[in-house]
């Protein structure tokens, strides 16, 4: 039943793109993917979450920080380096204006990206 709305919304679909409800959806869907290691649904879910927590909160929200890391870290995990650098980056960028420079998340983002320059070489 829910299946189509874990996918791009296309203008047929009743329900808006960035409406609130599929935010709840998307994040369950998320959960239940990781939980499973289901890690390429996870993702996917991930960047279409991003999409409907920048339309809602804006650029630098602490929930759309937090999101990126996670896209970033799943990436890291799964070996995609340049995805994950290019997520970890934007988390870094949200989450030094959300929580500051030397927050906790702060420093597991920095921890990430030490990891990716290793897997890098």
């Amino acid at each position: 039943m829910c299946e189509p709305y874990l996918k791009p919304m296309d203008s047929s679909n009743s329900v808006p793109t960035n409406h609130r409800l599929l935010i709840k959806l998307r994040r369950g869907a998320i959960k239940a993917y990781v939980n499973t290691h289901a890690w390429d649904k996870a993702i996917e879910m991930g960047r279409l979450l991003n999409e409907s927590l920048r339309y809602h909160y804006g650029p630098f929200s602490p929930i759309l920080g937090t999101y990126l890391m996670g896209i970033g870290n799943a990436l890291l995990e799964l070996r995609r380096l340049q995805e994950a650098e290019k997520y970890l980056t934007e988390a870094k960028n949200v989450l030094e204006v959300t929580h500051g420079p030397k927050h906790a998340l702060m420093l597991e983002v920095q921890e990430m990206f030490v990891l990716l320059e290793i897997l890098k070489t």
